[in-house]
């Protein structure tokens, strides 16, 4: 589906106007618009602790505790297409939504990421997790337009292909950790404590950037602002 999409595009040929630069030289740009851009930088951290608290233990928790209920792989997967059905109705919704606040609008959204590592450890019943699966993919759904909508349109266009190189690496910087520790967390904890323990430190990890005035300072693009009676 993705190769149609992308096959109906008609790219622009390309115009360089200076030689390409060295690769550190790159890395170095993309990383000076990043630090530059508080609300930028402080999102990039906040992606990468949530990733590294709630979602990546959720990967190794939610098979773990669905198997102790007699669920196998089907569950399992039953979750994930529940996850990107959520995903795609959420993506549908951005498409007509302009937030004010977007980047209040990513750190809410995001904060779902917490809600199903909560419901696994109030029991992690199936039922309970489809909801948590639900509700997270819309807001992911949502979280992804919203956010690369602003990156396009806050950082210089020569730019946002340096700063989506930083934004991936930061994001995901500790996700192999949260794998990693998830059992040995299991194995001295126990399924329930572990649980509690990714959805609370989740939430904070979560949470902390409404503090950040930058955050809710930042507004859209002129062109993407909402109209005054929307």
């Amino acid at each position: 589906m993705s190769a149609a999409f992308l096959a109906r595009i008609v790219a622009p040929p390309l115009e360089r106007r200076r030689a390409p630069a060295p690769f550190v030289a790159e890395l170095r740009q993309g990383w000076y618009e990043v630090r530059s851009r508080r609300w930028l930088w402080v999102m990039l951290l906040r992606t990468c602790l949530v990733l590294f608290a709630a979602i990546a233990p959720f990967q190794i928790l939610g098979p773990l505790i669905l198997r102790e209920h007699g669920r196998g792989a089907a569950a399992w997967g039953f979750l994930m297409a529940i996850f990107s059905a959520g995903m795609i109705a959420g993506g549908a919704f951005a498409m007509r939504y302009r937030p004010r606040r977007p980047m209040v609008v990513v750190a809410l959204t995001g904060t779902s990421g917490c809600l199903s590592p909560l419901a696994l450890a109030m029991g992690g019943y199936l039922p309970a997790l489809v909801v948590t699966e639900s509700i997270h993919g819309f807001a992911v759904g949502i979280l992804v337009a919203v956010w690369n909508t602003t990156v396009q349109s806050q950082v210089p266009k020569d730019a946002v292909a340096r700063v989506t190189a930083w934004d991936w690496m930061a994001s995901l910087a500790l996700w192999p950790v949260g794998l990693a520790i998830s059992g040995p967390l299991v194995a001295a904890l126990g399924f329930t404590t572990a649980a509690w323990l990714s959805g609370t430190v989740g939430l904070a990890c979560s949470l902390w950037v409404l503090g950040v005035k930058d955050v809710w300072r930042l507004r859209p693009a002129p062109s993407l602002a909402p109209s005054k009676g929307g």
